[in-house]
């Protein structure tokens, strides 16, 4: 067979393609669509006392993206003492309470390099977090322990 004619067929069928993508269907009119819609979805109306009444918070069981702090002297007395130092979320705490450090004080007697060596150690065997603390943020956190204690 000519390659030349199967070169001309390929673009003559690509052409063909293009010209029928490139024209655009009518246009349905929006009743139609939305009758769709409400075939599937009932109507719903809110009035402005259900509106003030729906919850926005998210449920109990997703955690938040971003942990807010507050610092110390806001927090409440009977919060758990690991909690006061910002900079430390829940996952590093429980990091924190598998290598045997569950209060502010024990911190701050840490040396930095053993505590990020015992860290990464359990973590390594317990898969607490995907990444382990780097040393420079284990330092920051004895350093504000030592602030608090």
């Amino acid at each position: 067979m000519n390659p030349l004619l199967v070169v001309f067929v390929f673009i003559l069928l690509l052409a063909a393609l293009l010209y029928m993508m490139s024209v655009e269907e009518p246009e349905k009119p929006l009743e139609e669509e939305f009758t769709v819609v409400e075939t599937i979805v009932p109507k719903v109306s809110l009035e402005k006392e259900e509106v003030k009444s729906i919850d926005a918070t998210p449920p109990m069981d997703t955690e938040p993206e971003k942990e807010e702090t507050v610092e110390p002297s806001e927090q409440p007395e009977d919060m758990d003492d690991l909690e006061r130092l910002s900079g430390v979320g829940a996952k590093y705490r429980q990091l924190l309470i598998a290598v045997g450090i569950t209060t502010t004080a024990s911190l701050a007697t840490q040396n930095p390099d053993e505590l990020w060596s015992k860290l990464v150690e359990t973590n390594k065997s317990e898969e607490i977090v995907k990444r382990p603390p780097p040393l420079k943020i284990v330092e920051a956190w004895i350093e504000k322990a030592k602030e608090l204690y």
